[in-house]
């Protein structure tokens, strides 16, 4: 995912009936990276992220927000490498033949869970490049609890990095909103977690703080290295 240049549109579902869709432009030059997403459905949005820099423009209101965030759990990049305890550890990979998503051919995996307190996986990842095409979280039973796959999809798009960062800039008479994520400590903010789960290490701790200097929320994140 960090390699290719990519565009496509990409469908999320889960068993409870919810369903939304989205169009995603991916270019990579080296270490940077720049991606735009476009809501298909539900409020109108676009976020372009910039390395660890997001803007997220809201038409209906007019509203720019500029933040900066970790890119924890972002389809379809999927491991955290070099954070975590091993993946096989606590997963079981099993391969399960072959695919076609979006008109790519895909290799599949299922990720089996050794203990009970994680979802497991499937896999597909586009046979030449390894970009994952499509995911499905599992319950115990082995039932599809939500589902994120591209529907259309161009791997090695002509993309350049600067026309995409055109859209870093808000559009001019909208109002720009900057909020800081601010690095903290559990100890500094008076949290302790008393029982951890085997595998999960926490990889980012941060509080957001609004333009004014008032504290938001703070945001404690764990991962076993798939889940977070």
């Amino acid at each position: 995912a960090r390699r290719h240049n990519y565009v496509g549109t990409f469908v999320v579902s889960s068993n409870a009936g919810t369903m939304s869709a989205a169009r995603i432009w991916h270019a990579c030059d080296g270490e940077r990276q720049i991606d735009k997403l476009e809501t298909l459905t539900g409020a109108p949005r676009s976020t372009v992220r910039r390395d660890g820099e997001v803007l997220t423009l809201m038409p209906d209101l007019r509203v720019a927000r500029l933040e900066k965030r970790d890119g924890v759990g972002r389809f379809p990049a999927l491991l955290r490498s070099g954070e975590v305890a091993a993946i096989s550890d606590f997963y079981t990979a099993r391969p399960s033949g072959a695919d076609r998503v979006a008109g790519f051919d895909a290799d599949v995996v299922v990720l089996v869970p050794r203990d009970p307190l994680r979802y497991g996986y499937r896999i597909w990842s586009e046979k030449r490049t390894g970009l994952v095409v499509k995911m499905q979280t599992l319950g115990p039973g082995g039932d599809v609890l939500e589902q994120a796959a591209f529907s259309e999809l161009q791997i090695d798009a002509p993309l350049r990095m600067e026309r995409l960062a055109q859209a870093m800039v808000p559009p001019e008479g909208w109002r720009l909103e900057r909020i800081d994520s601010v690095r903290t400590t559990a100890a500094d903010e008076g949290w302790e977690l008393k029982a951890p789960a085997p595998g999960f290490k926490a990889v980012s701790i941060y509080r957001r703080r609004a333009a004014s200097g008032a504290d938001g929320p703070m945001q404690w994140v764990f991962s076993d290295g798939l889940a977070s």
